[in-house]
């Protein structure tokens, strides 16, 4: 049976690679306009909330507030960590001007490594078919 699954790893290697370079299609653009066109500022990291990894374990992930024409809002990180976030840091988030409530952590927005991951299955499926086919 592992054997029959090893001929086919090649055809699962090709096809992840091509749903990840798909959901890369779908995702890559919405980043570029966050880049172009929300505002940049500065946010204060003001708590810290609790969070769990996939091991049952706690860690946290800093909350972080930023202002806007005197109004005030709050942002969460999505990041689980096992070490706490020092109150009072600065950290820089990009805003809608449409909507100032929708904001990202900057660097959240350019991780462009998910379609070189899935360009990177894509290779490793074919040179498997062909070492397979040798």
């Amino acid at each position: 049976m592992s054997n029959k699954l090893a001929g086919y790893a090649w055809l699962i290697a090709i096809v992840l690679g091509v749903f990840i370079c798909i959901y890369s299609i779908m995702v890559i653009p919405n980043k570029i306009k966050k880049e172009k066109t929300y505002i940049e500022t500065t946010a204060t990291v003001i708590d810290n909330e609790i969070c769990t990894f996939d091991d049952g374990t706690n860690g946290t992930r800093y909350v972080a507030e930023y202002q806007v024409d005197r109004n005030k809002y709050t942002i969460v990180s999505n990041t689980c960590s096992s070490i706490s976030t020092q109150l009072g840091k600065k950290v820089t988030v990009k805003y809608d001007p449409e909507d100032p409530s929708i904001a990202v952590f900057k660097n959240d927005i350019g991780n462009y490594a998910i379609p070189i991951i899935g360009i990177i299955f894509i290779i490793c499926g074919i040179a498997l078919k062909q070492k397979i086919k040798d």
